[in-house]
């Protein structure tokens, strides 16, 4: 199967109206600041009611999510969810959350290779804004190619950590839901413990 390539998905599936080709070419200049220079192909999506922008680099293209995703409303100035954006390769953007600097990226891969491909581990760091930045922030960014979803809690080099990504199935709300996920999180801190597979 083939894959698009440097290309951003702008998901505007929670606008109730099909935008015309003004509007879509006019948040994409105006908000997402995209240039004709940087821009090859743009295409609307009537069945997944988003954008695709297929950018002139992988680096164009990573900028531009990292900068504009959740950021700007489709109108601006309406109550519609924000717009999110996100590279259209295959890839799912998994964050791992309070690993502490002891567990290492082989270990994390690892982990997550049972799950799906990991392609790259990235460090997140404190924003700009703050008299920490650049310092890590005890949070990867695990960008893979998910199998098949990854349980909100797993143990990565013997520390249990919170697992987030876009699409991930929600966990039910019942409280019999409740005990059966905490009976499973304790079998699954025995088995590591004692080495158990199964």
């Amino acid at each position: 199967m083939d894959m698009r390539v440097n290309t951003v998905r702008v998901d505007l599936s929670g606008v109730g109206f099909k935008p015309c080709q003004y509007q879509q070419q006019e948040f994409v200049a105006r908000f997402l600041e995209v240039s004709p220079a940087d821009l090859l192909r743009m295409q609307w999506s009537r069945k997944e009611r988003c954008l695709f922008l297929k950018m002139r680099d992988a680096a164009t293209a990573e900028h531009l999510v990292g900068v504009h995703s959740g950021r700007h409303r489709f109108p601006d100035g309406t109550v519609h969810p924000r717009v999110r954006l996100s590279i259209e390769d295959g890839t799912t953007d998994v964050v791992v959350h309070d690993l502490s600097e002891l567990v290492s990226d082989l270990e994390v891969q690892a982990a997550l290779s049972t799950y799906g491909v990991v392609v790259a581990i990235s460090v997140v760091r404190w924003a700009g804004d703050t008299p920490y930045a650049g310092i890590p922030n005890g949070v990867l960014l695990v960008r893979m190619v998910i199998r098949q979803h990854i349980p909100r809690y797993i143990t990565i080099g013997g520390e249990e950590t919170k697992i987030t990504y876009d699409g991930q199935p929600k966990p039910e709300s019942s409280l019999l839901s409740g005990v059966f996920y905490s009976v499973e999180r304790c079998l699954a801190t025995i088995r590591d413990c004692f080495n158990v597979r199964g």
